[in-house]
Formats: C-alpha cells, structure tokens, sequence
C-alpha cells in the first residue's frame, strides 16, 4: 500500500513538471505583450523582466475607462466636510452650468466687475444654523427607551405600509412580517424586543405620517418631517451591525428600506452608502444569480422581487449622482420578476406597478450609458473637455440621442392602461388633464399610475436637461439641441401639473416627500430654460409653469425652496432686461439702471450668496434645499418618440445589455 502511495506521489510529481515549462512561457508571453503596449518603453533584448511589473497601469497600458460616461464632475465642500464629487447627469453639474453662465452675464454688464464671493447660509434657524443642520436629528438626545411605543400605537403605523409603499411593500412578506411582530412582544414586557426589520419600517412609516401631519410626532420633539422616525432608524442601523458577518433576507431588506428612509430625509451621500453595502449583502446571499429550481416558484419570484428592486434603485441612484454603479449589469444572471407570480389579487396591482417601474430604470439606463458613451467618444475626437466647448459636438451629441431613444418608446408602449393616468394618451407632454371622478376603491392604482408617469417625465426632463446650454455668445443653428432644450422644459411642465392637479383634486400623494423633490428639480429645469432661452416664444408658458411651480412648493410647506425659486426667476428677469416676464410680483429691473451696489444686493439678496468664480457655495446652497437630492435621470421626450416604432421587437429585445456592452464598465 505504501509502496503504491509513493509511486503515485511520484507520478504526480513529473506531469507537474512536465507542465511547468509551458506556464512559464505563457506568464512570460503576457508580460511581454504588456511591455510591448507600454508607451515609451523600449524592449532590450537582455532586459529581464520583474517578477511583479511596476510599469502595469490599465489606464494608461489599455486605454480603459479614458473619456468613460462620466466624463466631466464638479466638485463642491459642504460645511465641516470634505470634498464631493458629483458627474455630468446630477443636479450639481446642472447648477454649475447655471451658476457659470449667471456669473458670466453678469461682469460682461458689469464692465468685467468682479463680485466677491461670500457664503451666508441662505436661511438660518434661531442659533444661526442654516437650514440643511436640521436634516442631522443631532438636537435629539433621548435616552435608550425614550421613544419606545405601545403596541397600539406601533401597529397603527405599521398598517399603511402595506397600502402606501407599493414599490417596495412587495419585497416583505407580510404574514412572516406579522408573526415577527406577534412574537417580539412578550406577556411580561410592556415594550417590543428590537427588530432591525420592525425598526426601519416603522420608522418610514412615521416619516410619511409626519408629512401629512407636522403634529403627528410634535410630543416628541420631532419638528421635522423628514427626520421623523430617526430614533428607530438609528436603532435599527446598529442592529445590522451584528447581522453584517452572516446576513438574512432580512438583512437585505433591511438595507433597501433604510436607502428610502436616507432618501427622504435628504441624506442622499448617506443613502448611497447603505445601498453599496445593500447590493453586496444581496451578493453575498446569492440574489443577483438566477433562483435555483428548487425553490418554490413563489420563493423564487419573491427573490427576484427583492434584488431587482434594490438594484434598479441602485440604478438610479448612480444616474442621479453622476457616479459609478456598483456591480456590473454582466454579473447578474437573476432575470426579471413575472406579473404572474403567485400573490393575493390585492397586491396584483402593485406588483405591475414595480415591475414597469424596474423596467423603465433599466430603459433610463440603457437610454443614459449609449448616450454618455456617445459624449465622451465625441469628446476625444475633439480633444475638448465638455460637450458645451465645442457647439458642433454639442449638436452631434443631440442628434444621437433623438435617435436613440427608441428604449423608452418601446417601455411606454408595454405599460397596461391600468397604469396608465390617460388610457391611450399617457406619458404626453400636452393637454394633461386628469380624471378624479373614479370611486376611492381605485386609489391605490390612480396613485400608482401618477407616481409611474412622474417618474418617467421626471427622467425624461433629466437626460434632456443637459441641452438646456446657457452661451453667452451667438449661436448657430443647433436644431436637435434647441428641441432637446424645449423637450426637458415640456416633461418639466407636466411633472407641474400632474402635481399641481393631484395635490389640489385628490389626496392620492399626501405624505409623499418625493414630490416636492421632484417638483424642486422641475422649476430649476424650469428656471433654467428661460435663463438660457429668453427670447423663445414658449416663454410666458413656461413662466406659468413656474408660478404653479412656486404655488406647489408652498402648499408642501417648502417656503424656501419656493422664494428661492422667486429670486432665481427675479435675477434672470434681471440678466435679461429687454425681455418681457411675470412671475408672480417679480419686478423685471432695468439692469442698466441698477449701480454696482444694488446689483449685489439683487445678486445676494433671497439666496444669501453672491455669484462668483466660486461655485461650491451656490450649488451647496441650491442644492442642500432638497436635501442634496440630485433629481433621477432618465431619457425621454415626446418630440424625440415621434416617428419611432419598434416594431415585432419587444422590451427585453431592445433592452440587450450585450448590445450596449452590458451597459456599464
């Protein structure tokens, strides 16, 4: 027996050697190769190559990932923090497009006079913090009990997130939701043991709660809307921490619910993190791979369910900060839920709707990587560094995209007229006029079918907005650009209102904080459209829009966001004198009248900051109005639809993530 042993040892050993000659010459034909594609380098001929090269670089050895789809960024500091970096889709580079040509008009009236630039935080609370240290909850300093709930008074709560979160009350099962809850409160505690699953959704729950009424949570010191629940958030985070080494179902779930409640409260960087973490628990368990067979289908729809909720968000998220997406489109072999799985005919409705929401991300997505893409290759034909240095690439890029957006045609003609706001004319531009005669049994799908529609203008507006191009110069015919322009201000317009319409008829959207995020981001498109484009003869329409727009954010409780808005309107009154506008009791000032010091004044004035070569201050303050929301991209327009048919094809054979290299990097 021993002898054999040996015998097979030494067998082993001699194929090993055998082989070893040809692993060597292959590593040494790959380092090779790789020193021959390395610039400058000359090959000696008696060179011997590193063990470890320290020349290997992709970037510069391959060209990879050089004038990628996030081909420019801006940078802005947010108080007692460092640096951030936004990419060219998010509403940070929009505002900085804003802030350079307002700064630009104004020392070309000013006879090149320069304006200091100084910060003064836009509106200040009674200690003289500006308004985004409210979103923090650091004032709240209970002690571990202090906000514990009776049972009553937690299940009353938890009974509208079944009803009001339809695109994510799916991924929690609510009969295992429930026998979790039953069996957290014991007959001898008078408080519920933590749950890290029952606290973050309890916490949004609140949030939501709080919107519809500030009152609701006022005897706990929660003055805030957006920050109410943030006890229960911050349990629940803690509790995660334990679960991190060997994740649950639970977990996962627990990270997505947590992305929405960060998101509410304007914690966006924050809310980018956890989904990072989120995505990877769900790798961990294995979602992002096809289900096995051997789960019932049930299971096996309910894990689909839960990672493409998850990751379409993630989706989302990396359009609207300009940023990277997390795992690549070409690791995940889970495919799509179905309509067709096996839940309660109660919740039939909400599954179509997540699903056509998934679906559309992913249209958005493939609408904004082949778009992007298409930049950055004009970009480096032309050695310049933005689409906006060089008008002709400008209009090329334009061109492109109103004969990509096939993507989008093809989802909007797949979405059932049970989800469609105007059965036959949903996802139009023009003549929106909604129907609220229908009996309240229908409220949660008229709901689901507004809140679709406004995510698709909403995305629509967002990947046509980088055509709203502010020139101080002459331009020449740019006939795609000005279309696309027009385009963002018209999906812009709709997003005003469907909202101003729902929130005056219906109580369909009441304690969503989503909507004045979305109407925020539509009056800039708004504002900046007749900033770029004063003398457009669509103008006094869009200045309607704008006063719906101000009106909406006022009937949200959002003052400021709304007087911002006024004076962004008053100073493009201002930067284009000769040009007719109303917006309210805006005065149209004569700029050539106004000296220096009133300029400044008018500059400073409802915003609390000068313009000036520094951005950072403008954007921070603009943008920490909606919390840091940067506003979801997306692709879309009706102008650029006509014509358009898909013909035989359907959505997933548009949506060939091999076609455009999977999407991503």
């Amino acid at each position: 027996m021993r002898h054999r042993l040996n015998d097979y040892v030494k067998e082993l050993e001699e194929k090993l050697r055998k082989l070893q000659p040809d692993e060597t010459r292959k590593e040494n034909v790959e380092v090779e190769t790789i020193k021959s594609q390395s610039p400058g380098r000359r090959s000696l001929k008696h060179d011997r190559a590193p063990a470890v090269p320290t020349y290997l670089d992709p970037l510069a050895e391959l060209g990879v990932n050089k004038k990628y789809y996030n081909w420019d960024v801006v940078s802005i500091r947010k108080p007692q923090t460092h640096q951030q970096t936004y990419g060219t889709s998010s509403s940070f580079y929009y505002i900085n497009q804003m802030t350079v040509y307002m700064n630009a008009v104004l020392r070309e009236k000013l006879n090149h006079a320069r304006l200091d630039t100084v910060y003064k935080p836009y509106h200040a609370g009674p200690d003289g913090d500006a308004l985004h240290s409210s979103h923090d909850g650091s004032h709240l300093t209970a002690s571990k009990d202090g906000f514990d709930l009776s049972r009553f008074a937690e299940e009353t709560y938890l009974s509208g997130f079944w009803t009001d979160f339809d695109n994510v009350a799916l991924i929690v099962s609510r009969d295992e939701f429930e026998r979790r809850f039953d069996s957290l409160w014991q007959s001898f505690r008078a408080l519920r043991l933590p749950s890290a699953l029952v606290d973050v959704i309890l916490a949004l729950c609140m949030q939501r709660s709080a919107q519809i009424s500030s009152t609701n949570l006022k005897h706990h010191g929660l003055q805030n809307p957006e920050v109410a629940g943030l006890w229960w958030h911050r349990r629940s985070q803690r509790l995660l921490v334990d679960d991190l080494e060997e994740p649950s179902i639970a977990t996962f779930q627990c990270h997505l619910l947590s992305v929405m409640w960060l998101s509410n409260a304007g914690l966006h960087n924050t809310a980018h993190s956890v989904m990072a973490s989120g995505i990877r628990v769900g790798i961990i368990l294995g979602l992002h791979l096809e289900t096995p067979e051997t789960l019932s289908l049930e299971h096996r729809e309910f894990r689909k369910r839960l990672w493409w909720t998850t990751y379409a968000l993630e989706m989302k998220f990396a359009m609207d900060l300009g940023r990277p997406i997390a795992v690549n489109c070409k690791q995940v072999t889970c495919c799509l839920p179905s309509e067709k799985a096996p839940i309660p005919d109660s919740a039939k409705s909400a599954l179509s709707y997540n699903i056509h929401l998934i679906k559309l991300l992913l249209a958005g997505r493939a609408v904004y990587i082949t778009f992007y893409r298409r930049c950055a290759e004009e970009l480096d034909s032309s050695g310049k560094e933005t689409i906006y240095e060089d008008l002709a690439v400008l209009e090329e890029c334009a061109k492109f995209l109103a004969s990509n957006i096939i993507y989008l045609r093809t989802w909007a003609k797949h979405v059932p007229s049970a989800l469609q706001t105007i059965p036959g004319k949903a996802f139009s531009v023009d003549d929106i006029k909604l129907d609220f005669s229908d009996s309240e049994i229908y409220i949660p799908l008229r709901r689901q079918s507004i809140l679709l529609e406004l995510h698709y203008h909403t995305m629509a507006m967002n990947l046509f907005r980088p055509f709203i191009a502010f020139s101080t110069s002459q331009r020449p015919a740019m006939p795609n650009t000005q279309t696309h322009a027009l385009s963002c201000a018209k999906h812009a317009a709709a997003i005003t209102s469907i909202l101003e319409q729902t929130c005056t008829k219906s109580n369909y959207l009441d304690g969503m904080l989503e909507v004045w995020q979305w109407q925020w981001s539509a009056a800039l498109s708004l504002v900046g459209y007749i900033l770029a484009y004063p003398h457009n003869p669509v103008s006094p329409s869009v200045r309607r829009s704008i006063d719906t727009a101000i009106s909406i954010l006022r009937t949200c409780s959002k003052d400021v966001a709304a007087e911002v808005i006024h004076e962004l309107v008053a100073k493009a009154d201002a930067l284009h004198p000769g040009v007719q506008h109303s917006c309210e009791t805006v005065d149209s000032t004569n700029l050539a009248e106004q000296g220096t010091q009133s300029l400044e004044t008018l500059v400073s004035g409802g915003l609390g900051w000068d313009f000036g070569d520094d951005f950072h201050n403008v954007a921070e303050g603009l943008d920490d109005l909606s919390g840091g929301s940067s506003v979801m991209c997306g692709a879309g327009s009706s102008f650029a639809l006509e014509g358009l048919d898909c013909g035989d094809q359907s959505m997933f054979d548009l949506l060939d993530f091999e076609g455009v290299d999977n999407l991503e990097q």
